[in-house]
């Protein structure tokens, strides 16, 4: 799990107001997948492989948990490397 990108999707969803976010992409969804499996969200989950839409329903105890001891981490603070579209790398880790 990117624990950066799984703490910026936990702040965005605490801060919705019903505790709803929807998000559309393959690398979202996946870091939802996982991010259901480590206990973090309950989520829906689409079936849809060209362009998945994923909704985080709720940040459990346990995502709530998290963002308390992660809180003004430096490492989930540094900024997350561009991607490079159409790369066969998913980060340019020489932006």
């Amino acid at each position: 799990m990117n624990l950066a990108y799984a703490h910026k999707l936990l702040v965005a969803a605490d801060e919705q107001p019903h505790g709803f976010l929807q998000i559309r992409g393959r690398q979202a969804a996946q870091e939802v997948r996982l991010m259901v499996a480590a206990g973090l969200v309950e989520a829906t989950l689409s079936p849809d492989r060209e362009m998945p839409l994923t909704a985080i329903n709720r940040v459990t105890d346990l995502g709530h948990a998290f963002l308390r001891d992660f809180k003004d981490s430096p490492v989930l603070t540094t900024q997350i490397p561009n991607k490079i579209e159409g790369m066969a790398g998913e980060w340019d880790l020489n932006p």
